[in-house]
This record gives structure tokens, C-alpha cells and sequence, in this order.
């Protein structure tokens, strides 16, 4: 009796993880399908202005929404994506083909469901709201740039600043050490073309003054 009680609760469990898998991939299925046909009506948006029919957007928005199986709300993410990873000229036909489409939804000369229209006006708010969030990035981004030029600027500055005043010294030392051998050479040479005893001369009168004697002193 009681492996008989344990089969069944085996195979019971047994059938309730296989309906969790089956409920997995089926919410998996719907969930590809709606990321298709999202992506669908971006690509459509795309198209260049002189070709865009807004017709064909509005019957695939119709056609997801005639699916019996797909998930109940709208995948903002994939239009956030698409959006985001298309370059300026691409987004501003998107803006311009969006707004047609709208235009046309609205048109109650149309054949177009509520549904179909609440779709295009939630695709062209969040079209809106991608834009604002582009722009304001964009923004940090440039407000980023612009205070580390500055901050280059001052760090370029303050170096010319250390660079010019180690030029200096070291001009300065040059200038010095120049200036001693210039000082040297020319008494070497004033002493090479003056007599020999005019020489002993100044030197006898220099002991006799004691001018040796004070420069040993100082010495």
C-alpha cells in the first residue's frame, strides 16, 4: 500500500514539473513572438520618409494583436534597444515616420481598432521619452568633456609654469658658469701679455700692503 502511495506521488510529481516546463517554454514562445513583432515595427518605422506607408505599421501592430497567444504588455525594452542603438539620421526618420503613423491612427477616417490605436500612441510616447533620454546623456557626456579640458587646461598651465622656472635657474647656472670661465681667461691672458716684472711689481706691493695677508685671513 504504501509503494503504491509513493508511485503516485512520484508521478504526480513527476507531471507537475513537467507542466512547469511546459509552461516555461510556452511563456518563452510568447515572449520571442512579441520581440519579433516589435522589432518588426521598428524596422518598418526605419524605412526613409519618401517610402513609409503607415498602413503596413498599423496592420503588424494589428497582427500582434490578433495573436491569441502573446504576453499582455507591451515590450518597451525592445523599442528602448532598437532606438538606442540606431545612429541620429536614423532616429529622426524614425521621429518623422512614427508621427505619420500617428497622424493616421488618429484619423477617424481609418478602419483602426482602439487597441491598434492605444499601441501607436504608447509606441510614439516612448519614442518620446528614448529621445529625452539620449539628449540627456549626450549632455552629461559633453558636460564631462568640457570640465576635463578645463581641468587639462589648468594641469597644462601650472606645468608650463614649473617648466619655465626650471629654464631659468638653469639659464642662470649657464650664465654663471660662463661667465667664470670668461672672467678666468681673460686674466690668464692679460697675465700672458704683461711684462714679468711688472708683475713682481704688483705682487711685491701687494706683501708690502698686506692685501695677502688679509685675503688668507678671510680665507
Amino acid at each position: 500500500m504504501s509503494r503504491d502511495i509513493d508511485q503516485l506521488l512520484k508521478l504526480e510529481g513527476r507531471d507537475k514539473k513537467e507542466a512547469e516546463k511546459a509552461i516555461s517554454l510556452e511563456t518563452s514562445k510568447e515572449f520571442r513572438l512579441a520581440k519579433r513583432k516589435i522589432s518588426a515595427v521598428c524596422r518598418g518605422l526605419c524605412l526613409e520618409t519618401d517610402q513609409y506607408k503607415p498602413e503596413i505599421s498599423a496592420r503588424s501592430i494589428q497582427s500582434y494583436l490578433n495573436e491569441t497567444k502573446k504576453i499582455d504588455r507591451m515590450l518597451y525594452s525592445e523599442i528602448s534597444n532598437y532606438v538606442f542603438s540606431r545612429e541620429v539620421k536614423e532616429r529622426a526618420t524614425f521621429a518623422s515616420n512614427i508621427e505619420t503613423l500617428l497622424l493616421y491612427v488618429l484619423n477617424n477616417e481609418n478602419e483602426i481598432s482602439p487597441d491598434c490605436r492605444k499601441m501607436s500612441i504608447k509606441i510614439y510616447d516612448h519614442f518620446q521619452l528614448v529621445l529625452y533620454q539620449i539628449e540627456n546623456i549626450n549632455n552629461i557626456f559633453a558636460d564631462g568633456i568640457e570640465e576635463a579640458k578645463t581641468n587639462l587646461k589648468q594641469e597644462v598651465k601650472g606645468i608650463e609654469k614649473e617648466y619655465i622656472s626650471i629654464l631659468g635657474i638653469f639659464a642662470s647656472i649657464v650664465l654663471a658658469f660662463v661667465g667664470g670661465i670668461t672672467f678666468s681667461s681673460s686674466i690668464l691672458q692679460n697675465i700672458g701679455s704683461s711684462s714679468i716684472y711688472r708683475i713682481l711689481l704688483v705682487v711685491k706691493h701687494s706683501r708690502s700692503t698686506g692685501i695677502f695677508r688679509r685675503i688668507s685671513s678671510m680665507v
